[in-house]
């Protein structure tokens, strides 16, 4: 693993972010006493006096904070008196201590707030004001598969048969203005545009019950143009049919045409039918808007993420598709990027030339009620005017970032494949023993018995590359691993916005380029030698190949696993933020493991002294007999029977060929007291996923009964 000496991380994409000397803190309470009421517990302090209640969970927790310990050290004193710690109540607990001044050393304490790593310009928010929570779940005992796909499908072919009725003045948007005027156009706007989404909200959360058996998170949402009900897709997850996820985004996108055709059909006195077709138009739109979230972005990203943070979607910060895809990732990555660039061109031209002909349409009459018309009409027309050239100016912002990554990404490529075959050059000078000694410094090459790293040796070549030229180039194919000897090597990551990442600096002697020796994939960053440098390029191919010699498979497949470990750490969305010293935690204390498709890791039922990282390949998890979800690499499981401590709620086996990083109890528990930051993320999970099996087992009784 190469040294970095000036890490530069992006901010986790946790639902809360700590600063890094949180676990390093030592809590110190003012003076006081704590008195016992029921399920509850209460603090009181002397000077000034004050009290607060606190859930009695947290009393170990406050007995223990007086400025000896750290938070890392409470946390592990109490696990070995509980058995579980509650991560997410002692984060609250602390900042709740420190928002009522009940804390001595409260200053030291320093919490922030999760912050983008890419800043983006936005031309026209689209995020609500505020959003009025109305209720947390509708559960119903069984689901009702074909009712959705009757549903569903009745959508998607109302919808398109409504295209038939399709005419110019849906693309003129003349419901900016009804009856000569644009004030009134704004209020039927806002009044269709409320009534239109809040009956796709309703309709969502039919499909919903009918496809999972319940709906989350309801809300009454007010977005500046419109007053709606929503509901989030968060149940979406307990489907793994690819086709139900489909016509459920289909539906849900297309829902706005039926809805009015059946609005106009039950009440076929109400006015401006055409006007209103527009606004649905203009809605339909916005569901395949691939810039932000939206239901073709949803759907793009339940084929995108792997399950377990498709799992997540009400932890992690939301982004856009673009700012999760990049052109020169893995090949799934790479193809799914050009997919979404053909999309996102073909939206922004439909988008450009219905403003185009909406801006031709209302250009004359926008000019007469600015020079002549009253005071309220003159400021609904500028609002009007001001909201097409703000669209069309997000548009073109947006069209010309994704030609960027098309075109200028590629050509720079090729730029730098030019500079490193022009400005490196192999040299000779050194010598075998110099070589194998600066191996024989690096961790992952002590897996190697002194033949086999002398037959390494022989058959890799020395390079030396003059200052500013590139190593490795992002998006080429991994094709070797690489060995610094001396100079030093910048490593540098081209973000989707076009900016580029210093991601740390890598020093002789260090390996980098590893994960090329499991398979070959794209490179997801660049390596630019900042002085003259010597690299030992050890052909990946050529290790594979030494690893089917019988005497060197045990060497080869070590120091594989000890890479594919290191990439884990380094390329799952979950734990590639974790500090370099939790992940030698995890590699320290965990033991790799395999299993073949259909074999069973765990079973529901037993007891769960043991928690899983997955690696590589698949596993799915099924109640009571019932598969009910899958989860790929980057993932993990297990952390239920730690957490709730309760015996397996699932059964889980392979899918695939598959291997894991399995972790003891102990160790599982350690760790996370290193860590807040993932510890109340898995904790988190964990919760979820409690719930949901709890509710999965309780619907699959009520069927039997």
């Amino acid at each position: 693993m190469p040294k970095l000496t000036s890490l530069a991380r992006s901010a986790p994409t946790h639902a809360l972010v700590v600063m890094a000397n949180f676990e390093k803190y030592r809590p110190q309470l003012k003076p006081g006493r704590l008195i016992p009421h029921g399920e509850k517990v209460i603090f009181e302090i002397e000077e000034p006096f004050d009290q607060i209640v606190l859930p009695v969970e947290v009393v170990d927790f406050m007995l223990l904070c007086n400025g000896e310990h750290t938070v890392a050290d409470i946390i592990e004193l109490v696990y070995k008196r509980r058995g579980t710690i509650q991560f997410k109540a002692i984060y609250r607990t602390l900042n709740y201590l420190k928002s009522r001044n009940f804390l001595q050393n409260g200053d030291e304490l320093e919490v922030s707030e999760p912050a983008d790593a890419i800043k983006e310009f936005h031309f026209i928010s689209f995020r609500p004001f505020f959003n009025l929570p109305i209720g947390r779940r509708i559960f119903n005992e069984q689901n009702f598969p074909g009712l959705f796909y009757v549903f569903s499908m009745a959508t998607i072919i109302a919808a398109i048969l409504s295209f038939q009725f399709a005419n110019s003045q849906w693309l003129n948007l003349s419901f900016l203005r009804i009856d000569g005027s644009y004030v009134r156009g704004l209020l039927f706007t806002f009044f269709m545009a409320s009534l239109l989404l809040s009956m796709k909200g309703f309709l969502k959360c039919l499909l919903l019950i009918f496809l999972t058996g319940r709906a989350y998170n309801f809300t009454f949402t007010f977005s500046g143009f419109a007053a709606y009900f929503s509901v989030k897709s968060d149940s979406l997850f307990l489907v793994s049919n690819r086709l139900y996820i489909v016509l459920f985004h289909l539906a849900v996108t297309l829902c706005y045409f039926p809805l009015l055709g059946a609005t106009y059909f039950f009440f076929p006195n109400l006015p401006h039918m055409n006007e209103s077709m527009g606004l649905c138009f203009v809605l339909f739109l916005f569901e395949l808007d691939p810039f932000r979230e939206s239901e073709i972005s949803y759907l793009f990203r339940s084929f995108f993420n792997d399950d377990t943070l498709n799992k997540l979607s009400s932890y992690l910060r939301e982004k856009p598709l673009l700012s999760m895809l990049h052109p020169f990732e893995r090949n799934r990555d790479h193809s799914l990027y050009f997919f979404f660039t053909h999309v996102a061109l073909l939206w922004s031209a439909a988008v450009s030339y219905t403003l185009y002909r909406s801006i031709a349409f209302h250009h004359s009459m926008l000019n007469t009620v600015l020079r002549s018309g009253p005071l309220y009409e003159r400021a609904a027309t500028l609002i009007t005017a001001t909201a097409l050239l703000s669209l069309a100016a997000m548009i073109l912002y947006n069209a010309i970032k994704v030609l960027y990554l098309a075109m200028v990404l590629p050509l720079t490529r090729f730029t730098m494949r030019t500079l490193r075959h022009s400005r490196s050059h192999k040299v000779e000078f050194f010598e075998n023993k110099e070589v194998l000694a600066a191996l024989t410094e690096l961790p992952l090459f002590s897996y190697f018995s002194h033949e086999l790293l002398n037959m390494i040796v022989d058959r890799s070549i020395i390079r030396e590359y003059k200052t500013g030229t590139p190593v490795i180039i992002q998006g080429n194919d991994g094709v070797h691993l690489y060995v610094l000897l001396s100079g030093q090597l910048r490593v540098q990551k081209q973000l989707p916005s076009g900016r580029i990442k210093v991601v740390g600096d890598i020093l002789p002697p260090s390996i980098f380029g590893e994960v090329a020796v499991i398979e070959e994939v794209k490179r997801t960053a660049s390596v630019i030698s900042m002085q003259k440098s010597i690299v030992v390029e050890i052909p990946a191919r050529m290790l594979r190949q030494i690893a089917e010699e019988a005497q060197y498979i045990r060497e080869l497949e070590s120091f594989r696993n000890a890479i594919m470990v290191n990439q884990f750490f380094t390329s799952a969305p979950v734990f590639r933020d974790l500090s370099e010293h939790v992940v030698q935690m995890f590699v320290s204390k965990g033991k790799i493991d395999s299993f073949v498709p259909d074999q069973v890791v765990f079973k529901q039922g037993e007891r769960g002294d043991e928690f899983y990282l997955l690696l590589r390949g698949s596993v799915g998890v099924s109640v009571n007999g019932h598969p009910v979800s899958r989860i790929q690499q980057g993932g993990f499981f297990g952390e239920i029977s730690m957490i709730a401590d309760v015996p397996r709620t699932a059964t889980i086996y392979a899918i695939e060929a598959t291997q894991v990083l399995r972790v003891s109890r102990d160790a599982f528990w350690e760790i996370l007291s290193h860590d807040i930051n993932i510890a109340m993320f898995i904790e988190s999970v964990g919760e979820m996923r409690i719930r949901e099996d709890i509710e999965i087992i309780r619907a699959g009784r009520a069927k039997v009964a």
